[in-house]
């Protein structure tokens, strides 16, 4: 997966199988908060892990534009999963 960050692309490692029970694990406490900007600093932290700290939450702050944070912070958080259903539906078509 990829993420731009104002002028900054970064790229995750190869993503294995523990990346989906991850992400699937991160939703499930994330469904948990009733708080929103817990929730969108939980997203934050978790994007950063998934980069492997190349990055910090100012570069997130600064480098996305306010109406695209929520966004791209649910897309990079929830990708692995996605990309699944989408590889699944694809086979079951």
């Amino acid at each position: 997966m990829q993420l731009k960050l104002g002028k900054k692309t970064y790229t995750t490692k190869k993503l294995t199988g523990a990346a989906l029970w991850e992400s699937l694990e991160f939703e499930e406490e994330l469904k948990k908060e009733e708080v929103l900007i817990k929730k969108l600093n939980m997203m934050a932290e978790q994007v950063i892990k998934l980069y492997d700290n190349q990055f910090e939450i100012k570069d997130i702050q600064d480098g996305l534009n306010a109406d695209e944070v929520w966004q791209i912070l649910n897309l990079q958080c929830f990708g692995v999963g996605i990309k699944m259903a989408k590889k699944i539906q694809t086979k079951n078509d």
